[in-house]
């Protein structure tokens, strides 16, 4: 039996929420002619609001691929750049070890002219020809000395450009002349 009453009551409880809900419908009937003059098709009206705020997140996915496509051209523009800059730097290294190369070979040739020379020397030789040679000799040393070091200047260039990657001139070095001769 207790369970008639509940099925009663439970029907009654349904009637009333239907009867809470038709009020309701009818209240917001009414607002809706009030406030917007028509009928609003609530359901639309949500399925646009989430629509526009998926549009909005769409724009704005749009607008930081536009940035990050910018800034990758921006990157490969800037290595491109930089691998210029790589090549005119190895090549400019590889011309001052070929300069590098060429006054070695010049400064082992002069050493061995001079140890010739040197060997060549007799004591039995007097005169003019001694002391021209001599001059010689003392000539080809200071070339050889100077030489060296253009040699180390320029080795000392390389190291330096190897670590900063800079531009480093150095002053040109005069060879001195002969103390018979003045500027």
């Amino acid at each position: 039996m207790g369970y008639i009453w509940s099925k009663r009551g439970s029907r009654g409880k349904k009637k009333q929420k239907e009867a809470e809900i038709a009020a309701s419908k009818s209240k917001c009937y009414d607002l809706q002619m009030l406030k917007f003059g028509q009928t609003i098709d609530l359901d639309a009206l949500d399925k646009m609001t989430v629509s526009k705020s998926i549009d909005d997140v769409k724009a704005k996915i749009d607008e930081q691929e536009v940035r990050n496509n910018n800034q990758i051209q921006s990157v490969l523009k800037g290595q491109r750049s930089l691998n210029e800059d790589l090549v005119t730097q190895t090549q400019e290294n590889t011309e001052l070890l070929e300069n590098i190369a060429t006054l070695s070979n010049e400064q082992f040739t002069l050493e061995k002219e001079l140890n010739s020379s040197v060997s060549g020397v007799h004591v039995a030789d007097q005169g003019p020809s001694l002391k021209k040679e001599v001059e010689e000799r003392n000539r080809l040393i200071q070339l050889v000395k100077l030489q060296a070091k253009e040699v180390d200047a320029l080795k000392a260039e390389i190291n330096m450009l190897r670590r900063k990657g800079g531009h480093i001139y150095t002053p040109a070095v005069r060879p001195p002349l002969p103390p018979d001769q003045t500027v």
